[in-house]
């Protein structure tokens, strides 16, 4: 019988995979890295239209020149904020069950307080998007405050305000004191009952009178 010799050069079959798989590899890196360049390139556009908006709030006061409107369509400025010597602002909303739950401790203190040395207004924190509204969020927010029977006003903030709530906001409820300056005096975070906002009010009435 004829001996067939090979004489063509051969390597193994896992030999020649190893070209195959490095290169399929090697488009899949190509790949990952180009999404990620991309992704990145997005994100700091958007990230940087972002510091834009904030830069030209931190330059300005916010509460010392806005104008919003309150969930039942009235207009509310800074010059409404000023009739009290101090201002509250609940920063709430409504998909925050212990937001919900303060609302009727704080319209307690509400009924309790001299309006023209401290009033409450609320903020609907998820009233809308920096730019636009959500209007089945601030039907919703209308009837929880009517369940709580809340009277005191909350404000659709605009965007300015939107932007300012975001960068201090670590979560809701959060409540902001601002005195006729615009001035931030006190920022407190977490829902409290009557008796712990009365006795933070009246740490914050003290603190403003003594300056």
């Amino acid at each position: 019988m004829t001996e067939i010799r090979m004489e063509a050069e051969t390597m193994p079959v896992s030999d020649r995979r190893k070209p195959i798989r490095s290169s399929t590899v090697t488009v899949l890196l190509i790949s990952v890295i180009g999404a990620l360049f991309f992704l990145m390139i997005a994100y700091s556009i958007g990230w940087g239209k972002y510091l834009k908006r904030m830069e030209t709030v931190s330059s300005t006061d916010v509460f010392r020149s806005f104008e919003c409107e309150t969930l039942t369509g009235e207009r509310f400025t800074d010059a409404d904020m000023k009739q009290a010597e101090i201002t509250m602002f609940n920063i709430w909303a409504t998909d925050c069950p212990p937001c919900i739950k303060e609302l009727p401790e704080l319209e307690q203190i509400n009924q309790e307080l001299d309006h023209s040395r401290i009033q409450v207004i609320g903020i609907v924190n998820d009233a809308g998007s920096l730019d636009s509204r959500d209007e089945v969020r601030i039907e919703e927010a209308k009837r929880i405050l009517s369940e709580c029977g809340v009277t005191f006003r909350s404000l659709i903030p605009e965007t300015k305000m939107k932007l300012l709530i975001r960068s201090i906001l670590v979560g809701t409820p959060t409540s902001v004191f601002v005195n006729r300056d615009g001035k931030i005096i006190r920022t407190v975070v977490g829902a409290k009952n009557a008796e712990q906002w009365k006795s933070i009010i009246r740490e914050v009435t003290e603190e403003v009178h003594a300056q």
